[in-house]
């Protein structure tokens, strides 16, 4: 399913094939709930893999990091952690972790992050089929191109045989 040409699990989920493969594979995180945050959107790829996507990601974290650092006691060991992340996240040719600064973020926010089989499951397992069978239905009369109208109906095909089989996603 994951290799298929459409992948099924990818229409599901409304994600690219390429993006959902990183994910699969450990190359790259995907936000799972991005809670109240305004830096991150739910199912967005944190790719630190090539230099364009690697600056945004680093950026995006940073930016989060500061504002955890800001609420946290000064000269607390977590505020010193915050601190270290954020310079490390500045400075592009500077590695990091990028394992323990999601842990980090998610352990100050409610932002919840992925990698793996898992983060893929999590996300199967939250789909409300109806809801998106509806959503998707009203998004085919919205649009006007050939191929967003052709992804459109592959998707509302896979949502619409899950339905009629009874079955999850998962």
């Amino acid at each position: 399913m994951l290799k298929a040409s459409p992948s099924r699990i990818a229409l599901a989920i409304d994600m690219k094939a390429k993006d959902l493969e990183e994910v699969v594979y450990f190359v790259s995180y995907i936000v799972l709930d991005p809670g109240s945050s305004k830096v991150f959107k739910s199912k967005m790829i944190l790719d630190i893999g090539s230099v364009k996507t690697a600056a945004e990601t680093r950026n995006r974290l940073r930016k989060v990091v500061i504002g955890i650092q800001e609420d946290l006691e000064p000269n607390s060991f977590a505020h010193t952690r915050a601190k270290v992340l954020a310079e490390s996240l500045a400075d592009l040719s500077r590695p990091f972790s990028m394992d323990e600064c999601t842990q980090f973020i998610a352990k100050h926010t409610d932002i919840k992050f992925g990698i793996g089989a898992s983060a893929i499951e999590y996300l199967l397992k939250d789909i409300d089929l109806e809801v998106e069978f509806d959503k998707v239905k009203k998004q085919l009369t919205s649009k006007k191109s050939q191929t967003d109208r052709r992804k459109l109906m592959r998707r509302l095909d896979v949502i619409d045989s899950f339905l009629k089989s009874g079955n999850r996603p998962e």
